[in-house]
């Protein structure tokens, strides 16, 4: 439905729809022209119905659909994905939200995009930091990186959040020195396998530490670092710690400052890890196919004559 201007109306009616529907569990109502009235509407039918992701993102949503909104989540058990990004939501909306999920455990992802508030944004992020069950941190087109308070939470959220596999930080203004403190916050965290860096400001000392945070490192998988400024030593420093790193499969250089000679030798280094990987997912297998064939012959039949199964009639 997204991309087909409905209005407040059409969502109206759409509200009507699901206050008895028990199958729908995912709503994309992106640019569709809904607005307060209609997200009013969608609001009083959340707690009763089965939807689990809502996307109301590129909408004119301002505090007021928020807050209702906010309330409605504070009464469901199924919502755990919510798509803001584009709106017109203020400091107020921004509150509402967060006292929600600072007492929530369904919510587990926001994706809150080029919103305007950036310190009320910084404060959902963080809400979103004491719900253990969070799975993504998607903080990517906001200026965290620019304000000192920014840097210290994201940092302390970091350190902090043992479950969430993805970080986001793609246009988010992030250099060498926030690459550092990320990579330092990140070396006693065992569950992050993507990190997403495109479209910042990181150089060779960038590069340079990232690649000694990989050499230790048994759990990244995907590393994104498109459209920054790193060059060749930061680069053949990278592809130096390949060497002691079999985990991480995919590195995305392109549009840095490497040359294409570089960049395919790296990928030759990853595409052995990927084979690597595959091999050993393989022969995991196939000991577990061992073990369940050996378990079966050990589970006594009751027509072998040995058996001990006595059946009396």
């Amino acid at each position: 439905m997204s991309y087909i201007v409905i209005g407040d109306k059409g969502a109206e009616e759409l509200a009507e729809a699901l206050e008895n529907n028990t199958t729908v569990k995912k709503i994309d109502l992106m640019s569709t022209g809904i607005g307060n009235k209609g997200v009013y509407a969608l609001a009083k039918v959340l707690p009763k119905s089965a939807v689990r992701e809502i996307d109301l993102s590129h909408n004119n949503i301002g505090n007021d659909g928020v807050e209702a909104l906010a309330n409605a989540l504070k009464n469901n058990s199924a919502v755990t994905e919510v798509y803001l990004s584009h709106n017109q939501i203020g400091y107020e909306g921004a509150n509402e939200l967060i006292k929600v999920l600072q007492n929530s455990h369904d919510v587990t992802e926001v994706f809150w995009h080029e919103y305007s508030y950036h310190e009320e944004k910084l404060k959902v992020s963080q809400a979103l930091k004491n719900d253990k069950t969070a799975v993504i941190i998607d903080l990517a087109r906001n200026q965290i990186s620019r304000s000192e308070m920014g840097k210290k939470w994201l940092n302390k959220a970091l350190e902090q959040i043992n479950t969430v596999p993805e970080i986001h930080l793609i246009h988010s203004y992030i250099g060498d020195e926030e690459i550092k403190t990320l990579v330092e916050s990140l070396n006693n965290n065992s569950t992050v396998k993507k990190l997403k860096l495109g479209c910042n400001q990181i150089g060779n000392n960038g590069a340079k530490a990232l690649a000694d945070f990989l050499r230790n490192n048994k759990t990244v998988v995907k590393i994104d670092l498109l459209c920054n400024q790193i060059g060749y030593e930061g680069a053949k420093k990278l592809a130096e710690a390949l060497q002691s790193n079999n985990t991480l499969q995919e590195l995305e250089l392109k549009h840095n400052q490497i040359s294409n000679k570089l960049l395919q030798d790296i990928n030759e280094l990853l595409k052995k890890h990927e084979l690597q990987a595959i091999e050993e997912l393989q022969a995991e297998k196939y000991n577990l196919e061992l073990k369940v064939a050996d378990d079966y012959t050990e589970v006594p039949f009751l027509g072998d004559e040995d058996s001990s199964a006595t059946l009396n009639m």
